[in-house]
């Protein structure tokens, strides 16, 4: 009975064994069948050359084959309104759903239905390992979704892009970060460069762009510690001209996801020329504004300066009439008069350098002109400087402002001496005949054809630096150390030299010294060198001149020189007390004298009180400077002369004759 009992347990749990094994065995095929659709799935996102379309209806028909019963099972999807279904799809009441969500939205829904009613061994329709598989195959559906929507939407941005970057006017091309190397490039840049679209794309930036790799990537690396997206570079076109550029970067990611530099380049070439303009014309104005205050400056310097060197000069030239010929102060005397006319030529060079005195030329004999001048240089310039002249000039008769011809002169030989410095050397001055013709010419700055005399100046100085030659002409500039010049001499010098309707050229080598050549076309006529002049000579007169000017010593000075010509003379250092006077005896004089610039009344308006009073009243208008007054003006006035102070005895003489013999 017990072996009965042991047998029929033993029967019994082998059942329960096997159902176990049985159950489990079906828990493992539906494990493995889930397992094999996530693999399908898989395996079908990565088919890359699919469609999505293709791609969704694949998965769907995956998914029976996935379930417990898959001769029982069908499916369907619906994404975005489009419906993929199994060949089998039929709708039943034993059905089970999910939402497909992608970028947190619902999109669409996966549906599985049991065709017919599952073996009794199932509880119920769906069970719970059915759930969560049918959720966890939506959940990928939901991510391929997401990855078909961002693949689609690079696709359509990188097209748009390519459409853009092939046909936009703006320069543009691709860089490799890394080597520099051009990727791709638009037609743009092939125009602008000058180079076909394969010639570019074997290019790297360094061969287009003048700046080494280590300095673009310097520039780029500053950029970026500057928050700044953009470079300025030099770049060559195919042509070998050079422009320059603004180009502006920024990360891309393109072409199978590689890391690219974007870059836009813009021509600025224009707009730094237009810079560069605007900074000439700004320092011109500058220049204007300085010249324009040296010029009010100088014209009240000149005024008192000339009136003291008239005081000077006149009062030498009535000691030199007193003093017997012969005496050795004469000498001295000559010497003062030599310094007077220095200083008259200083005065005038300040006021023709500030443009506010008109040039006067006359027929100069250069030769003379330069024999005077390195006279005057000889005893200012160490004794280690040799100068040698070598005239060989036959027509050096030229027409000219001596003034400003000195002042070139001067200008010239005072840069050869400070390029030769302490160690001294050789100034060579000389002066050649030349005729230019038409061809020549050109060369020389648009000279007039014709017969030129050259007046050269060279040094065995230190020379001039090569990236200097192009500068030394414009104003301001110097390589003279700020107590040395201003860098005006040469900028005033060319000026005057290309108004005198010449030029000046330049040769120069480092080490080698300097080679200034000033050509000047030749005058045909020679001026006759005056006589000497005594008061003795001059011509005089018994008339009554009445005599006005503020300076006092001028006024003493004046009184003596026209009483040793013969004439009767009456001064006032008050215009306002000389009016006074020739209104009560008008016909008591016989010419007016006058200064322009006075306290009270000025010479102009004096000149025009007295002419009311009596019409015929012959005046000759002196002046150190005016702005107020041209020597035309004055003529208009009924002002017979017009002086610039200081007058010499001799012009001083004649001009007084020759009004008073006029009127």
């Amino acid at each position: 009975m017990a072996d009965n009992r042991t047998y029929e347990e033993l029967e019994q749990k082998i059942k329960q064994l096997e159902k176990e094994a049985l159950a489990r065995t079906h828990e493992l095929e539906k494990l493995a069948n889930g397992l094999d659709c996530f693999y399908g799935i898989s395996k079908t996102w990565g088919k890359s050359h699919f469609s999505f379309e293709k791609k969704i209806q694949e998965i769907v028909d995956l998914i029976p084959a996935s379930w417990p019963y898959p001769e029982i099972t069908c499916a369907q999807v619906i994404i975005d309104n489009l419906k993929f279904i199994t060949k089998n799809f039929k709708e039943t009441d034993c059905k089970l759903s999910c939402e497909i969500i992608v970028y947190g939205k619902l999109t669409g829904v996966l549906d599985i239905f049991y065709l017919q009613k599952k073996p009794e061994m199932d509880e119920e329709c769906f069970l719970k390992e059915e759930r969560s598989l049918i959720n966890a195959i939506a959940e990928q559906l939901g991510k391929i979704t997401e990855s078909e929507r961002m693949e689609e939407t690079i696709r359509v941005s990188e097209q748009k892009f390519s459409h853009i970057f092939k046909n936009n006017s703006t320069v543009m091309y691709l860089v490799d970060p890394e080597t520099l190397k051009i990727v791709d490039a638009n037609h743009a840049a092939e125009n602008y460069y000058g180079f076909a679209h394969r010639n570019l794309l074997v290019k790297k930036l360094t061969d287009i762009c003048l700046s080494t790799e280590s300095e673009i990537r310097n520039e780029i690396q500053k950029a970026e510690q500057a928050n700044r997206d953009f470079f300025l570079f030099k770049h060559r076109l195919a042509n070998g001209e050079i422009r320059d550029v603004e180009i502006r970067s920024t990360p891309i990611f393109l072409y199978e996801n590689k890391l690219l530099n974007f870059l836009i380049v813009h021509d600025i070439t224009d707009r730094i020329r237009a810079e560069e303009e605007k900074k000439k014309i700004e320092s011109q104005l500058r220049q204007s504004h300085k010249m324009e205050a040296l010029g009010t400056l100088s014209g009240g310097i000149a005024h008192d300066f000339n009136n003291i060197l008239w005081i000077i000069n006149g009062n030498t030239e009535l000691a030199k009439a007193e003093i017997p010929q012969g005496n050795p102060a004469g000498y001295n005397l000559d010497k003062v008069e030599e310094a007077c006319r220095r200083a008259t030529t200083l005065v005038t060079h300040i006021l023709s350098f500030s443009r506010q005195k008109e040039q006067k030329r006359q027929p100069l004999k250069i030769s003379l002109i330069i024999k005077e001048s390195l006279k005057l240089l000889r005893a200012s310039i160490p004794a280690n400087i040799d100068i040698h002249r070598v005239i060989s000039s036959q027509s050096d008769v030229i027409l000219a402002d001596l003034s400003l011809l000195n002042q070139v002169f001067m200008n010239l030989y005072t840069n050869a001496v400070h390029a030769m410095g302490k160690n001294g050397g050789i100034l060579e001055v000389s002066l050649v005949d030349l005729e230019i013709n038409k061809q020549e010419a050109a060369l020389l700055h648009n000279l007039t054809p014709g017969n030129y005399v050259i007046m050269s100046v060279r040094d065995t100085g230190h020379g001039i630096d090569p990236e200097n030659m192009e500068r030394i002409f414009d104003p301001y500039f110097t390589t003279k150390g700020d107590d040395e010049g201003t860098g005006m001499g040469l900028s005033a010098a060319y000026g005057i030299i290309i108004n005198h309707g010449g030029t000046i050229t330049v040769d120069s080598k480092p080490g080698k010294g300097t080679i200034f050549n000033v050509f000047l076309p030749v005058y045909e006529e020679v001026e006759k060198e005056p006589d000497l002049e005594t008061f003795k000579t001059l011509p005089s007169g018994k008339e009554r001149i009445l005599v006005v000017d503020d300076e006092n010593s001028l006024l003493d000075m004046l009184n003596k020189m026209l009483t040793l010509l013969g004439y009767k003379v009456e001064v006032f250092q008050n215009p306002v007390e000389a009016l006074k006077s020739f209104k009560t005896k008008p016909e008591k004089y016989d010419l007016v004298i006058t200064d322009q610039s006075m306290p009270y009344i000025t010479g102009d308006i004096l000149a025009k009180e007295l002419m009311n009073i009596r019409p015929d009243i012959p005046i000759i208008l002196c002046t150190g400077y005016s702005e107020l007054i041209s020597e035309e003006e004055a003529g208009d006035i009924g002002i017979k002369s017009f002086l610039f102070k200081p007058v010499e005895k001799g012009n001083l003489a004649r001009t007084i004759r020759k009004v008073l013999d006029q009127s």
